[in-house]
């Protein structure tokens, strides 16, 4: 059928022009089209490990402040909560880049 692509464009360029601007148009859009799906693919990638980052962290943020010696009333009460910024589940929150301060005001 045809042998080489250098073939095929010698031949559209003897046929006519607009086949080769044809021909030129298709494999531009081709290449064009295959970039963004590789951008698209690159998205989702992007977007599926920044969820399981999250997630992770949060399993260890949840883990470590059940492990820690909180305050009888860190979870009950906002007293106990407000106090236990200042104690080690504070100093967890801190190593793991949560502002308490910041928290604590939302806390109000």
């Amino acid at each position: 059928f045809i042998g080489s692509p250098e073939h095929l464009f010698h031949e559209l360029k003897e046929s006519s022009s607009l086949g080769t601007v044809l021909f030129a148009f298709f494999f531009i859009l081709t290449y064009a089209i295959m970039f963004i799906l590789a951008g698209v693919i690159m998205e989702v990638i992007s977007a599926v490990a920044s969820t399981e980052k999250n997630k992770l962290f949060e399993a260890y943020l949840v883990q470590a402040l059940r492990e820690a010696q909180c305050p009888q009333t860190f979870w009950s009460t906002k007293t106990g909560f407000l106090n236990g910024l200042v104690a080690e589940p504070g100093k967890i929150m801190t190593h793991c880049g949560i502002d308490v301060k910041e928290l604590a005001d939302f806390a109000d």
